[in-house]
């Protein structure tokens, strides 16, 4: 028996944004301006950033089987998201040489999107996962 499918994966992803954008609106439009925008641009943008590449990258995987999701969650995610979160969690405040932590997220975000599609194209074509 499965725990989780590609389904429920992909619903819990997109509660995760809609409940990010639901704080964002709702809690942070209610406080000062300085813990706004430490909150908003050092945790939760970040979050919403990986969050939405989830729930994109198993959007995707919903018009395949559990076969490639449950390789994609042993082969991709396991190792991907906390090497992600740690990298992006060394960022500094910006420059050209050493990029924020935004952009950080954001291009682990891309990457992630980038990753899940040639795997799905490496599953499907050339081991021929049905």
């Amino acid at each position: 028996m499965r725990l989780i499918t590609n389904k429920k994966f992909f619903l819990s992803s997109v509660l995760l944004v809609l409940c990010l954008f639901v704080y964002d609106y709702l809690v942070i439009e209610s406080i000062s301006d300085s813990i706004k925008k430490y909150y908003y641009e050092e945790y939760l943008r970040i979050l919403l950033y990986f969050s939405i590449s989830v729930a994109v990258s198993s959007g995707v995987l919903i018009f395949f089987n559990n076969v490639i999701f449950e390789k994609w969650l042993k082969k991709i995610i396991s190792w991907y998201l906390p090497f992600a979160a740690i990298i992006t969690s060394t960022g500094s405040e910006g420059s050209f040489i050493n990029p924020g932590k935004d952009d950080l997220a954001l291009f682990f975000s891309w990457l992630l999107l980038g990753v899940t599609l040639l795997f799905i194209l490496v599953q499907k074509f050339y081991f021929k996962v049905k």
